[in-house]
């Protein structure tokens, strides 16, 4: 005998957005970063793997890491591609199942963030910690958007920006 519950799905639904929206991690809290090798602590994909992160999804909670939850897309054919296609990818996975390696004792380890002030600069630094070790994990530096371009011939020279032309009466 089926029960007809017409409405019951949609209700439930809409408590769970609700849930996730008030559940998003703030920024500050984040202690995984792009370039972490990280290991899958928790959930049924592929447990006990490890990889770097590639890409953040801080509005979702996720984090997409490389060699972990793959998938494989197909392309239909089309006028493009006549005999159509499949590539993989990597699909996003939860930024709690995931811990980073701590590379002295390679194993996965809980960090924390800690802010201190650096005695010869007098500027405050924030920097990662192992719960296992204790010892400080470096945040990996972030690859730049342009870092790596050369100037091609329809650029504008450097010279140019720079110079100063409209001075303030």
């Amino acid at each position: 005998m089926k029960l007809k519950v017409k409405h019951a799905n949609l209700v439930f639904r809409k408590v769970n957005k609700d849930l996730r929206k008030s559940q998003i991690i703030p920024e500050k809290d984040w202690t995984i970063f792009v370039g972490d090798n990280v290991e899958v602590v928790a959930g049924n994909i592929d447990y006990g793997k490890r990889g770097t992160v590639l890409q953040l999804h801080k509005k979702t909670n996720k984090v997409t890491v490389d060699g972990i939850n793959q998938l494989t897309k197909h392309i239909k054919p089309n006028s493009e591609v006549p005999d159509g296609a499949r590539y993989k990818t990597y699909a996003p996975i939860e930024y709690h199942c995931l811990n980073v390696v701590d590379n002295t004792v390679d194993q996965p380890t809980e960090t924390s963030m800690y802010t201190f002030k650096d005695s010869i600069s007098g500027k405050y630094k924030t920097t990662r910690i192992s719960s296992v070790t204790g010892n400080f994990l470096p945040i990996p530096k972030q690859k730049g958007k342009f870092k790596g371009l050369k100037v091609g011939t329809l650029d504008t020279s450097e010279k140019l920006i720079r110079k100063v032309t409209y001075t303030q009466k």
